[in-house]
Protein backbone atom coordinates (compact mmCIF):
# COMPACT_ATOMS: atom_id res chain seq x y z
CA UNK A 1 0.00 0.00 0.00
CA UNK A 2 2.76 2.68 0.44
CA UNK A 3 4.63 2.11 -2.57
CA UNK A 4 1.86 3.68 -4.48
CA UNK A 5 1.54 6.69 -2.28
CA UNK A 6 5.83 7.05 -2.50
CA UNK A 7 5.68 6.78 -6.08
CA UNK A 8 2.98 9.72 -6.07
CA UNK A 9 5.32 11.84 -3.62
CA UNK A 10 7.77 11.06 -6.15
CA UNK A 11 5.95 11.56 -9.15
CA UNK A 12 4.68 15.06 -8.05
CA UNK A 13 8.31 16.16 -6.90
CA UNK A 14 9.73 15.30 -10.18
CA UNK A 15 6.68 17.40 -11.81
CA UNK A 16 7.19 20.56 -9.44
CA UNK A 17 10.88 20.59 -10.43
CA UNK A 18 10.32 20.13 -14.10
CA UNK A 19 7.92 22.88 -14.32
CA UNK A 20 9.72 25.25 -11.98
CA UNK A 21 13.01 24.50 -13.77
CA UNK A 22 10.69 25.20 -17.31
CA UNK A 23 9.35 28.44 -16.20
CA UNK A 24 12.96 29.59 -15.37
CA UNK A 25 14.04 29.19 -18.70
CA UNK A 26 12.32 31.75 -20.42
CA UNK A 27 13.04 34.35 -17.78
CA UNK A 28 15.51 36.51 -18.11
CA UNK A 29 17.00 36.09 -14.80
CA UNK A 30 20.84 35.44 -15.21
CA UNK A 31 21.61 33.32 -12.54
CA UNK A 32 19.55 30.71 -11.17
CA UNK A 33 18.44 30.86 -7.12
CA UNK A 34 19.83 34.21 -6.72
CA UNK A 35 16.96 36.82 -5.97
CA UNK A 36 16.93 39.95 -8.99
CA UNK A 37 17.81 42.55 -6.92
CA UNK A 38 21.06 40.84 -6.03
CA UNK A 39 21.91 40.28 -9.54
CA UNK A 40 21.19 43.74 -10.05
CA UNK A 41 23.63 45.16 -7.93
CA UNK A 42 26.42 42.43 -9.57
CA UNK A 43 25.61 43.38 -12.62
CA UNK A 44 26.13 46.97 -11.91
CA UNK A 45 29.23 46.39 -10.18
CA UNK A 46 30.48 44.79 -13.13
CA UNK A 47 29.44 47.81 -15.88
CA UNK A 48 31.22 49.85 -12.54
CA UNK A 49 34.45 48.39 -13.04
CA UNK A 50 34.33 48.05 -16.67
CA UNK A 51 34.64 51.79 -17.14
CA UNK A 52 37.77 52.59 -15.79
CA UNK A 53 41.30 50.78 -15.11
CA UNK A 54 41.20 47.93 -12.10
CA UNK A 55 44.56 48.08 -10.30
CA UNK A 56 46.23 45.33 -7.99
CA UNK A 57 48.30 46.93 -5.02
CA UNK A 58 51.57 46.25 -6.61
CA UNK A 59 50.25 48.15 -10.31
CA UNK A 60 49.17 51.16 -7.60
CA UNK A 61 52.42 51.31 -5.58
CA UNK A 62 54.15 51.70 -8.78
CA UNK A 63 51.19 54.07 -10.39
CA UNK A 64 51.90 56.36 -6.60
CA UNK A 65 55.98 56.15 -7.28
CA UNK A 66 55.57 57.16 -11.20
CA UNK A 67 52.17 59.61 -11.37
CA UNK A 68 53.86 62.38 -9.28
CA UNK A 69 50.64 64.85 -9.84
CA UNK A 70 48.32 61.52 -8.72
CA UNK A 71 45.31 62.27 -6.50
CA UNK A 72 44.78 59.70 -4.10
CA UNK A 73 40.76 59.57 -3.20
CA UNK A 74 40.29 57.39 -0.38
CA UNK A 75 35.86 57.51 -0.61
CA UNK A 76 35.39 55.95 2.74
CA UNK A 77 33.46 57.41 4.92
CA UNK A 78 35.94 60.06 7.54
CA UNK A 79 35.94 57.08 11.12
CA UNK A 80 37.25 54.40 8.11
CA UNK A 81 39.87 57.13 6.87
CA UNK A 82 41.06 58.21 10.02
CA UNK A 83 41.83 54.41 11.36
CA UNK A 84 44.48 54.50 8.25
CA UNK A 85 44.70 55.46 4.92
CA UNK A 86 47.49 55.21 2.04
CA UNK A 87 50.47 58.00 2.38
CA UNK A 88 49.25 61.42 0.81
CA UNK A 89 45.82 60.50 0.30
CA UNK A 90 42.63 62.61 0.44
CA UNK A 91 39.51 61.48 2.12
CA UNK A 92 36.23 62.40 0.14
CA UNK A 93 33.40 60.20 1.21
CA UNK A 94 31.44 58.49 -1.59
CA UNK A 95 28.20 60.46 -0.89
CA UNK A 96 30.11 63.83 -1.46
CA UNK A 97 31.99 63.02 -4.76
CA UNK A 98 29.87 64.55 -7.54
CA UNK A 99 29.17 68.17 -5.21
CA UNK A 100 33.62 68.13 -3.74
CA UNK A 101 35.48 67.00 -6.44
CA UNK A 102 35.79 69.84 -8.77
CA UNK A 103 37.45 71.58 -5.62
CA UNK A 104 40.14 68.66 -5.98
CA UNK A 105 40.33 68.20 -9.26
CA UNK A 106 39.46 71.23 -12.30
CA UNK A 107 41.44 69.51 -14.52
CA UNK A 108 39.17 66.61 -15.81
CA UNK A 109 42.76 64.89 -17.64
CA UNK A 110 44.37 64.85 -14.02
CA UNK A 111 45.08 60.93 -13.00
CA UNK A 112 42.92 59.90 -9.89
CA UNK A 113 43.12 56.89 -8.08
CA UNK A 114 40.50 55.59 -6.31
CA UNK A 115 39.95 53.56 -3.55
CA UNK A 116 37.52 52.39 -0.63
CA UNK A 117 37.74 49.61 1.96
CA UNK A 118 36.93 46.68 -0.44
CA UNK A 119 37.05 48.32 -4.00
CA UNK A 120 32.81 48.66 -4.59
CA UNK A 121 32.26 51.91 -3.44
CA UNK A 122 35.64 52.50 -5.15
CA UNK A 123 34.79 51.20 -8.13
CA UNK A 124 31.04 52.79 -8.37
CA UNK A 125 33.41 56.10 -7.10
CA UNK A 126 35.71 55.44 -10.31
CA UNK A 127 32.61 55.16 -12.74
CA UNK A 128 31.25 58.68 -11.26
CA UNK A 129 34.27 60.05 -12.54
CA UNK A 130 34.25 58.71 -15.55
CA UNK A 131 30.97 60.13 -16.33
CA UNK A 132 32.06 63.25 -14.77
CA UNK A 133 34.43 63.47 -18.13
CA UNK A 134 37.24 62.69 -15.73
CA UNK A 135 39.55 60.55 -18.34
CA UNK A 136 42.50 58.89 -16.19
CA UNK A 137 40.51 57.13 -13.46
CA UNK A 138 41.77 54.14 -11.95
CA UNK A 139 40.66 51.56 -8.31
CA UNK A 140 42.68 49.94 -6.13
CA UNK A 141 40.72 46.29 -6.53
CA UNK A 142 40.31 45.12 -2.84
CA UNK A 143 40.88 48.71 -1.49
CA UNK A 144 42.21 49.61 1.81
CA UNK A 145 41.63 45.61 3.20
CA UNK A 146 43.95 45.02 0.17
CA UNK A 147 46.57 47.02 0.15
CA UNK A 148 46.90 46.58 4.35
CA UNK A 149 47.27 43.10 3.97
CA UNK A 150 50.05 43.59 1.72
CA UNK A 151 52.13 45.97 3.82
CA UNK A 152 51.33 43.27 6.71
CA UNK A 153 52.86 40.68 5.04
CA UNK A 154 55.57 42.55 3.58
CA UNK A 155 56.32 45.05 6.46
CA UNK A 156 60.06 44.75 7.47
CA UNK A 157 60.33 43.37 11.17
CA UNK A 158 60.58 46.01 13.78
CA UNK A 159 64.35 45.75 14.86
CA UNK A 160 65.42 43.68 18.31
CA UNK A 161 66.85 45.89 20.86
CA UNK A 162 70.18 45.57 21.50
CA UNK A 163 69.99 44.10 25.31
CA UNK A 164 68.03 40.74 24.10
Amino acid sequence: MKKPLIFTAVLVTVSAMVLGFASMVGSKTPMMGVPVQEQSLWILMDQARASHDQLSVIQTKGLIAWQKDLLILDVREPAEFQAGHISGAVNLPRGLLEFQIAGLAQDTSKPILVYCKEGYRGALSGRTLKKLGYTQVSNLVGGWDAWSRYEQQFAEPAPRPFWE
